[in-house]
Parts: C-alpha cells; structure tokens; sequence
C-alpha cells in the first residue's frame, strides 16, 4: 500500500476525517497523500507518517520528506527531519492560502527560525 498517516482519533474528529480516508498532509514546505490510521497509537496533537518511503513508487512522486527542513541542527550540524509542523485535512479539502509548490529533486527550502530564533 501506499503512504499511511496515523492519527489521534480527537484530531480526526476536528477535520471530519476517518479511517481509511484519503487525506493530505501539508506545510509550507510541501504537501504528500496518505491514507488515515485514526487510533489511539499517536496523542492528540501528533501525526505520525514513515519517511522511508521512495517517491518514484508513489502515485504523486512525493513523500513524507517533501515536509521537512534540509537545515543541519546547530550543535553537531545533525538532520532536523524526524519531526516538523504539519497541517491535515481530507483529501482535497485543503485551505487557506495558495497551493503548496512541489520541491524539486535536490531544491532546498531554507527552514524559519523557530521560536527561540535559532535555525
């Protein structure tokens, strides 16, 4: 199968998703499909989607890494990509604002600082 997203059934209910549906995974960084898990295994808050995925074997060719930082950590210049912010909606419901380009193969979207100003 194809790209799963497990979600808290309390953040499921707020988006009118359920499981086994169709919905998008989206910042402003990219976008990817997955198909809804909505159980009790992730908290409120959280989503969970495996990253090891190839994009030439999805239908869209993008992945769960389509949303996450290419930025180095600043103490020992390690990967940011285990967790980023995400949105979810249902399949094609996504909103607000303009649609989310695709990053291109080797593209790099420079990350925001983040709250304590610090990249």
């Amino acid at each position: 199968g194809g790209p799963t997203l497990e979600i808290n059934p309390v953040d499921a209910a707020k988006r009118g998703i359920v499981d086994g549906q169709g919905v998008t995974v989206f910042n402003d960084r990219g976008r990817f499909r997955a198909t809804a898990v909505v159980g009790e295994s992730v908290k409120p808050g959280v989503v969970v989607s495996l990253g090891l995925r190839w994009r030439r074997f999805t239908d869209d060719g993008v992945n769960p890494n389509t949303t996450t930082s290419t930025a180095l950590t600043d103490l020992g210049a390690g990967a940011t990509f285990f967790d980023n912010l995400v949105e979810v909606a249902a399949a094609g419901e996504q909103s607000g604002g303009p649609p989310v380009p695709r990053r291109e193969q080797g593209a790099h979207t420079p990350s925001p600082p983040d709250q304590t100003g610090q990249t």
